[in-house]
């Protein structure tokens, strides 16, 4: 009977503890933006951020994105880095200005570990909404154009059905 109570118990446990593996942030938004050609995506995580990067969209006072960068693309596709605790603010040190490109040669170290891109514009908030679905995308890409013998910036407006 004391064993199976003890088995019991111990059960109840490691019920009520359940996984203790960490799970990825919710996904509220994926935010684009542009700095001098470049682009590079951001996952939003918060009703805050989202609402950030639309006043910033909108042309509000705090209009420069600054972030943590982590190893690791997440949804940043074609870097191998990713930004993580997205804020917008008025004013930056010069430090962690920089483009896309800045970042993927220095990595983590960049901008002593944040990315805060002053010339940076948001063309795509996307947080699945019907508003979202409908405006336009800006796509900028390397690629190699007609008549021309080298890569150039090839941009390409879309709109989303």
């Amino acid at each position: 009977m004391l064993r199976l109570a003890a088995t019991l118990a111990g059960a109840l446990v490691i019920t009520a503890c359940g996984d203790s593996a960490a799970t990825a942030p919710s996904r509220i938004a994926l935010v684009t933006f542009n700095v001098q050609g470049e682009t590079f995506r951001v996952l939003l995580t918060s009703a805050d951020q989202l609402v950030a990067a639309r006043a910033a969209q909108s042309g509000g006072p705090a209009r420069i994105p600054t972030a943590r960068i982590v190893a690791g693309t997440e949804m940043n596709i074609g870097w191998t880095w990713h930004l993580e605790d997205l804020s917008f603010t008025e004013a930056t040190i010069e430090v962690c200005d920089g483009r896309p490109s800045d970042v993927e040669r220095q990595g983590t170290q960049f901008g002593e570990g944040r990315f805060c891109p002053w010339t940076a514009v948001i063309v795509r908030v996307d947080d699945g909404s019907s508003e979202a679905r409908q405006q336009p995308s800006l796509r900028i890409t390397k690629g190699v154009a007609p008549g021309w013998a080298s890569p150039v910036d090839v941009w390409t407006l879309t709109r989303r059905a």
